[in-house]
C-alpha cells in the first residue's frame, strides 16, 4: 500500500492540485496523444532544440526523424546520433559532428564505448569527454564543438570507480571523484572550488546533480549520505541515511532553481534544499529494485513528473516489467499516472524528455516513442 507523507505544506489536495486562488481547483491529467510503433528496439531519443523533431536511434543502427506530431519524416542507416545542444547539428557516436543533411563537417576525437561519458554542454558549444579507461587514473577532455578542439585535459589518480561530471551551465562543469566536488571553468580549465567530502572509497552508485544557479548536490554511497553545497563551494547541509550495506538513493534531481532535491530509492524523498529538510515523502514506491528514474521539473513549478522502472529477475534473467510515470504536484500528491508493461529488453524504456511548453512528454518504450500531454482543469468549488 503507497502512502504519502506530507511534511511541509499549506494546500490540501484531494485528487487534483489546489492553486491559492480562492475556491478554484485545478486538475491535472494524463493523456497519450499519438505513439509510433518500429520493428525493432529503441536504443534511445533525443529531441531537437526547437522542439520540432524527434531523432530516434534504434538498436539495428537506423536513425529516425520524428516530427512533434509522431510523423517520420526521414530515415537513415549509419552511426547513432543526438542534437547538439541548442544547435540543430547531430553528434554521431564516431565523435562526428553532421549538418541535417549527413555532411560531415568536423570530428570531434572522442570514443564510443558506452562506458565513456560525453557529456554536452547545454548550449553545445561544449563536451565534455571522460574517457574512463581504468581503475588507476581517469581524466576530463573539454572540447570546443564550432572548431573541433581540445581546449584543456585533467587527470585525476582514482582511489574507486570513474568520476562522474555535469555541466552546471554553459560556463561551468563540476565532477565528483575520490570524494570530492571540483569545479571548472568550462573555457579555461581552471580550478573554480574543489571540497573534500569524504575520504572514503568512490563507488559507481555515487550520484552527482547540479542546478541552474551553480548548487552542487552530491551522494555518498559508501555513506549513504547526501551532501548539498552553495555556489561558493560550501555545504549547507548533509543527510545520513540508514548504514544499509547497499544505497538507498539510486537516483538524484536538483530543481533548476535549486529549491527543490528529490531522491529516488525504494521511497521518493523530497528535501528543502536551503535547509535540508524533508517536505514530503512518497513511499513504497517502488518495492522492487529500481535501476532508472527520471524527475522533470517544468516552467510550471505546481508539479513535478517522475518516472520510474520496476524490474525482477525470471529464469535467471533481468526481466523489465513495469514504467511508471507519475504527475506530482508540488506538496507530494500523485494526482495521476499511467504504466506500461514491458518483455525482456536490451536497452532501459521509460526515459521520459519534456518539451518546451512545460506539458508535453515524450517517452521510450522498448520499440515505440508516445507522446503524452498534461490536461488541466479548472473547475469552481462549491
Amino acid at each position: 500500500m503507497r502512502k504519502v507523507i506530507l511534511i511541509l505544506g499549506c494546500l490540501v489536495l484531494v485528487n487534483g492540485l489546489v492553486f491559492c486562488q480562492e475556491n478554484v481547483v485545478e486538475k491535472a491529467k494524463i493523456e497519450k496523444v499519438w505513439e509510433v510503433k518500429f520493428d525493432t528496439e529503441v536504443r534511445d531519443f533525443f529531441i531537437s532544440p526547437d522542439n520540432e523533431n524527434i531523432l530516434v536511434n534504434t538498436i539495428n543502427g537506423e536513425r529516425i526523424i520524428l516530427s512533434k506530431e509522431g510523423k517520420i519524416r526521414k530515415k537513415r542507416k549509419g552511426k547513432w546520433g543526438r542534437f547538439l545542444g541548442k544547435r540543430e547539428f547531430i553528434l554521431n557516436t564516431a565523435g562526428e559532428v553532421e549538418d541535417e543533411k549527413g555532411n560531415i563537417l568536423m570530428r570531434i576525437p572522442v570514443g564510443s564505448a558506452e562506458s565513456e561519458q560525453k557529456i554536452i554542454s547545454p548550449q553545445g558549444n561544449y563536451i565534455a569527454y571522460v574517457p574512463s579507461f581504468g581503475a588507476n587514473f581517469d581524466f576530463i577532455e573539454m572540447y570546443e564543438t564550432n572548431k573541433g578542439s581540445l581546449l584543456w585535459k585533467y587527470k585525476e589518480e582514482l582511489k574507486g570507480e570513474p568520476m562522474i561530471v555535469s555541466f552546471i551551465s554553459e560556463n561551468y562543469l563540476a565532477a565528483f571523484a575520490n570524494g570530492k566536488i571540483i569545479v571548472f571553468d568550462t573555457q579555461t580549465g581552471k580550478v573554480i572550488w574543489e571540497k573534500s567530502l569524504t575520504n572514503k572509497t568512490v563507488f559507481f552508485g555515487d550520484l552527482l546533480s547540479c542546478s541552474d544557479d551553480g548548487q552542487v548536490a552530491v551522494y555518498s554511497m559508501s555513506e549513504n549520505t547526501i551532501y548539498s553545497l552553495n555556489k561558493e563551494g560550501n555545504i549547507m547541509w548533509r543527510y545520513v541515511g540508514e548504514r544499509t550495506g547497499s544505497p538507498i538513493f539510486q537516483n538524484m534531481f536538483l530543481s533548476p532553481s535549486g529549491e527543490m532535491l528529490i531522491a529516488i530509492g525504494k521511497d521518493i524523498t523530497a528535501f528543502n534544499n536551503r535547509t535540508g529538510k524533508i517536505l514530503w515523502k512518497i513511499e513504497e514506491y517502488q518495492p522492487k529494485r529500481t535501476w532508472s528514474d527520471s524527475v522533470i521539473f517544468p516552467s510550471d513549478k505546481n508539479y513535478i513528473f517522475i518516472s520510474g522502472l520496476l524490474q525482477e529477475a525470471k529464469k535467471e534473467k533481468v526481466m523489465f516489467e513495469k514504467c511508471r510515470i507519475y504527475i506530482v504536484s508540488k506538496d507530494g500528491n500523485i494526482l495521476d499516472q499511467i504504466e506500461s508493461n514491458f518483455t525482456l529488453a536490451t536497452t532501459v524504456p521509460g526515459i521520459i524528455k519534456l518539451m518546451k511548453d512545460g506539458k508535453t512528454l515524450i517517452v521510450k518504450e522498448k520499440a515505440a516513442i508516445y507522446c503524452l500531454k498534461i490536461k488541466k482543469v479548472s473547475t469552481n468549488e462549491h
